[in-house]
């Protein structure tokens, strides 16, 4: 199965910045819009960077349950 016919693929989502951390709405096929926080973390001296969300409320994290 490729990324592409998976389930949990993510069509696209809405970002709003402040201060190094982010806000998203991220827009799934199946459970709708889900609400997440995101954040980047870097590690010194190199180009990586790893980003975690994390759902935002109660509502987030039931729609990723049924994922």
């Amino acid at each position: 199965m490729t990324c592409a016919q998976s389930p949990r693929r993510v069509l696209s989502h809405r970002a709003r910045s402040t201060s190094g951390h982010t806000q998203k709405i991220v827009e799934h096929p199946e459970v709708g819009d889900i609400a997440v926080d995101s954040n980047v973390l870097t590690t010194q001296n190199t180009n990586l960077r790893i980003i975690v969300d994390t759902p935002r409320d109660a509502e987030a994290r039931s729609k990723l349950a049924l994922l």
